[in-house]
């Protein structure tokens, strides 16, 4: 039965693996380029920098998935609406961690 289903669909199988591959790799790019880059920026700027870990605390205290399944959708009519929001999504977490480095989860220093 999987036998049937893979020599079926496996083309296509490989072809969307290789997709998501391709999606989250240029998402962890922008990602990664985005959210450090503003996290070093606005750490000289201590109430904004309050304030977007503030948002972003706020933010992840829902599960990872459930912002992320709303932001593909909300940006669904953008072509690359899926890649813009693992941006979105990721970008935060990283500007979170450029503006408090080596904090664990109970916010005490490593």
């Amino acid at each position: 039965m999987v036998g049937t289903f893979i020599a079926g669909y496996g083309a296509e199988m490989l072809q969307r693996t290789l997709q998501h591959i391709s999606m989250v790799g240029i998402a962890l790019v922008l990602a990664v380029s985005i959210g450090m880059s503003l996290g070093i920026v606005i750490s000289g700027h201590e109430r904004v920098a309050r304030w977007v870990i503030g948002a972003a605390s706020v933010l992840f205290t829902v599960p990872s998935l459930a912002p992320f399944a709303l932001l593909v959708v909300a940006l669904a009519p953008i072509r690359q609406g899926t890649v813009l929001g693992l941006v979105v999504n990721d970008g935060l977490l990283l500007v979170e961690e450029a503006l408090t480095p080596g904090t664990s989860d109970q916010g005490e220093r490593k």
